[in-house]
Formats: C-alpha cells, sequence, structure tokens
C-alpha cells in the first residue's frame, strides 16, 4: 500500500480535492522521470518520453526558469504527449510517468 495522495483542482468549484491512491487503481507502481527541452520556439510541443504509459504528470518551464501553464496537455499514445500554447514557448518539461 501507497502513502501517497494525488491532489486534483476541481474546475467546477475551483476547490482543491485529494484523490486516495487506492481510488485510482492503486499506487505501488514504480514512477520514472523524463525531461524533455524545447530549444526552437513552438506553439506545440510534441514530446517522446518512450515509457510505454499514459499516466503522466508534468511541470512546465520557459527558458528563465519561470513555470509556465500550457493551453492543452494530451496524452497522444503511452509513448508520446503534446502540450500546446497560445503563444510560441521555448523552455522544458518535466514529466514523471507510473
Amino acid at each position: 500500500m501507497s502513502n501517497y495522495t494525488i491532489v486534483i483542482l476541481d474546475k467546477a468549484d475551483g476547490k482543491l480535492k485529494a484523490i486516495p491512491t487506492t481510488s485510482i487503481g492503486g499506487g505501488g507502481g514504480n514512477s520514472n522521470g523524463y525531461t524533455h527541452t524545447q530549444v526552437t520556439p513552438a506553439t506545440v510541443w510534441s514530446i517522446v518520453h518512450g515509457k510505454n504509459t499514459v499516466n503522466v504528470l508534468y511541470q512546465l518551464y520557459d527558458s528563465s526558469y519561470e513555470q509556465i501553464i500550457p493551453d492543452t496537455f494530451r496524452v497522444i499514445s503511452p509513448n508520446v504527449v503534446e502540450v500546446t500554447f497560445g503563444v510560441a514557448q521555448t523552455g522544458f518539461v518535466q514529466l514523471i510517468t507510473f
């Protein structure tokens, strides 16, 4: 059994909600990190992480190490995610896969 809890922001009421990992299939699996660096400004970042899972958490930063929020973050396949922005961005994304 895991000691992890996932916290989400509920868009419906704007409140933080805790979800025990047992509600999303347990925990107890292995997690892996992956960093993608985007050196060419782009509105779409296609990230091939090769971790063979759709369970992905992310954190994005611009080239000045300021956190940025994408317009969308989509899991395309078990090995690819896509990040979109309204304005072309450079920076990096840190992924945690499990």
